[in-house]
């Protein structure tokens, strides 16, 4: 009998021992699997906050760009039409000065794909204009245009050979 109690405790420890592996095991495995599907939970929380930030980020740099391409061609209108209001005023002559409007366009023209194609196409035909109003006033003032302009002070002669006002204030 006592052989029998010894044989079935050394079984039972043998028994106790694959149990208490197999249990290990399977925790292991199932902290795996966890871990596993937390990370990928997180990962994915992740990427979709990377993307909302980055949607941010542009709509802001696209928002930014819109005020300070807007303030550039006002102040550029401004600036024309102040001087078209003084050519107006009946003088003989006129410095029209040539100024370099185009900072905020020219540093960014790489993000002008954040705008919609409409208001690229505006902005595009308001800075190209400039530049060619700008050409034909030099040639005007008899400078010569292959020359950088931006800077240039040009002189405009508005009276004809009599002493008479040419053109109709402009």
């Amino acid at each position: 009998m006592k052989e029998l109690l010894h044989e079935v405790a050394t079984n039972g420890q043998a028994i106790a021992t694959i149990v208490a592996a197999t249990v290990g095991f399977v925790g292991v495995i199932a902290t795996l699997l966890w871990n596993g599907f937390m990370s990928r939970r997180a990962d994915y929380r992740k990427t979709v906050m990377e993307k909302t930030s980055e949607e941010a980020d542009r709509q802001h740099e696209r928002a930014v760009l819109r005020v300070a391409l807007h303030a550039e061609l006002r102040s550029l209108s401004r600036s024309v039409r102040r001087e078209i209001k003084f050519i107006e005023g009946h003088v003989e002559f006129s410095w029209v000065p040539i100024i370099d409007f185009f900072r905020a366009y020219l540093t960014n023209l790489n993000k002008l794909g954040l705008l919609r194609p409409a208001e690229v196409e505006c902005i595009c035909q308001a800075y190209y204009s400039y530049q060619e109003h700008t050409g034909y006033i030099a040639r005007l003032g008899g400078v010569d245009i292959t020359k950088p302009l931006m800077g240039a002070n040009i002189y405009l002669n508005f009276e004809g050979q009599n002493g008479e006002r040419i053109g109709n204030g402009v």
